[in-house]
């Protein structure tokens, strides 16, 4: 409002999770801008657990079970559906999505963007030592 413009889109870059490249925004951009029913797209990498074999949580009854159910048919970690973590990297949105008055970044015409490479949070202090040791070892595999 302040300089009388509208945009098309927005993109929120998260500064505790810095480790994203100009390519990996330019293709996340371009999954979004082709599909026009999408309100939003974020970032995510390959989950480390896998909550249809690796993630329990407390029932009703006391006792704990798998937090998904594995869809019929399915018996190994391998085969189950596969599953992300939002790294909270980067996130895209689409005018509609404030228009439309969307509460969360997850809904149900959200896209992701897999990062091709490591990507975390700085959320303790631990992990400024990780990332302090990654960028002066040179073990990112990747430039920033």
């Amino acid at each position: 409002k302040k300089n009388n413009k509208q945009y098309d889109f927005i993109l929120d870059l998260d500064v505790t999770s810095p480790l994203r490249t100009q390519a990996d925004l330019i293709e996340a951009f371009d999954l979004l801008r082709k599909d026009g029913n999408a309100w939003n797209l974020f970032s995510v990498n390959p989950a480390g657990r896998n909550p249809y074999f690796n993630m329990v949580e407390q029932g009703e009854n006391g006792y704990y079970s798998t937090i998904k159910k594995l869809p019929e048919g399915i018996f190994t970690r391998q085969a189950a559906p596969k599953v992300y973590d939002m790294n909270a990297s980067f996130y895209f949105y689409r005018r509609s999505f404030f228009a439309d008055n969307m509460k969360s970044a997850i809904t149900d015409k959200s896209m992701i963007y897999v990062m091709p490479h490591i990507c975390f949070d700085l959320d303790h202090p631990i992990d400024f030592e990780f990332m302090s040791y990654l960028l002066g070892n040179n073990k990112l595999g990747f430039e920033i």
